[in-house]
């Protein structure tokens, strides 16, 4: 009877793997993204299991800035490409290098990325709250054949595709993302 009480659970193999990979992704993406939580960053964990692939890593910032042709490409460099990371990694090259940056830095990375680009307009703006206790910064990204705005950052809650109209809609949108710890932009170049 003993020996038949012992029963042995046969390995799932494959599928063991990707729950595995799927709860690292999830846990990449709690940390990359903030306050979402674990909850929703595992529902969210197969468009972060391609953050583990880095397509930009032995390139040079050059050679990245050239394969990049539109804005998507350009949020993809950003959320996979890039950490935050506090510091004063502002250079385009210094941050392509390290891959760390702060929000001030994605600003400049992001300018550099598009602007050999005709379709796109980007403009740098600085957030501070009302207390200057808090500063935030993103670059301003105008499609120029649709004439809508939209936003890349240091995170993804940053990287807004072009589909507004205005940019107080996508500051607006940045604002809500931030829990509304940023006030309006105080500098536009």
């Amino acid at each position: 009877m003993a020996a038949e009480s012992k029963r042995t659970i046969p390995s799932k193999g494959k599928t063991r793997v990707k729950r595995v990979l799927a709860w690292t992704a999830a846990g990449l993406a709690a940390l990359n993204v903030g306050y979402l939580g674990l909850a929703k960053a595992h529902v969210e964990a197969p468009r972060y299991l391609n953050m583990l692939k880095d397509p930009y890593r032995n390139m040079t910032l050059e050679a990245s800035a050239e394969k990049i042709k539109d804005w998507s490409e350009a949020r993809d460099y950003m959320i996979r490409h890039l950490r935050f990371s506090k510091g004063n990694n502002n250079m385009p090259e210094d941050v392509h290098q390290t891959r760390k940056a702060v929000c001030y830095g994605a600003m400049f990375m992001a300018k550099k990325l598009l602007e050999d680009n005709p379709n796109y307009k980007v403009t740098a703006v600085e957030f501070k709250s009302s207390k200057n206790k808090f500063f935030h910064s993103i670059a301003l990204v105008k499609d120029q054949r649709t004439g809508k705005y939209g936003s890349l950052g240091i995170n993804a809650f940053d990287c807004i595709k072009p589909t507004y109209n205005t940019p107080q809609e996508v500051y607006s949108k940045v604002h809500r993302a931030m829990l509304g710890l940023i006030g309006k932009p105080v500098a536009e170049n």
